[in-house]
């Protein structure tokens, strides 16, 4: 089983097994789907709140791959993030 520190090594086969819709949206930034799933599990963690935390445990319950659950659902988790605080909303 993979764990989410082996593919955030991985660099190379990060960006296919993320979900194109991601993909696009950080084609449109311009930013490295590696680099950004680094940054958003390091940000998830010092950032997300408890509810944050919460969900991801319950998404992660029953996945495949959870490893691959985790790494989708941290980076779908700074793309909001960034969006809100872009936007002049605070942070939850």
């Amino acid at each position: 089983m993979v764990v989410l520190g082996q593919l955030l090594r991985d660099t190379q086969h990060l960006a296919p097994l993320l979900p194109s819709d991601v993909i696009e949206r950080l084609a449109e930034r311009r930013l490295s789907p590696a680099g950004f799933a680094r940054a958003a599990a390091i940000e998830f963690d010092r950032l997300a709140d408890d509810a944050a935390w919460s969900t991801l445990v319950s998404h992660l319950q029953g996945s495949e791959d959870p490893a691959l659950a985790c790494l989708e659902y941290m980076v779908r988790w700074k793309l909001a993030f960034e969006e809100r605080t872009s936007h002049g909303h605070p942070v939850e």
